[in-house]
């Protein structure tokens, strides 16, 4: 079975509402993960180019950077799992309570920031995240 992650329509007849649902279907998903994205960078650029914060995580016994291109790239990935799931449960309690769970889990990361500004912010990025996507995202899903 392969699942439509960005709920298009899966008929074979052709025709300008079903173009113009899949259509509008696909920007509903995608739009909530580039509104994230942009949330999540412009909170880097303030923390890291405003405030000059260096943000760095722990990793064992290693500091790692949190740079903006794995800000990015992380939101995205967020993003399309978010609309996987969606897509798999196809209900919107379901998934609004899958993702409130992979959000709490997502608050391990920012717990291993080396300083409390960095905890700070990047607890910050990833409720801008949670508020962005799960609505966004779940609206998407069936009611029930």
């Amino acid at each position: 079975m392969i699942v439509n992650i960005l709920g298009g329509e899966r008929t074979m007849s052709t025709g300008t509402a079903i173009a113009t649902r899949s259509t509008t279907g696909a920007l509903a998903r995608v739009l909530p993960i580039l509104l994230a994205t942009a949330a999540t960078a412009a909170t880097w650029l303030v923390a890291h180019r405003v405030l000059h914060l260096t943000l760095t995580a722990k990793l064992g016994k290693s500091q790692l950077p949190v740079t903006l291109i794995p800000v990015i790239a992380t939101t995205i990935i967020a993003g399309v799992l978010c609309m996987v799931v969606v897509a798999a449960v196809k209900k919107r309690r379901t998934f609004t309570a899958l993702a409130i769970l992979g959000y709490l889990g997502s608050l391990a990361g920012p717990l291993s920031a080396t300083t409390n500004s960095a905890k700070i912010t990047l607890i910050v990025m990833h409720t801008l995240v949670a508020l962005i996507l799960i609505p966004g995202i779940g609206r998407t899903a069936r009611e029930r």
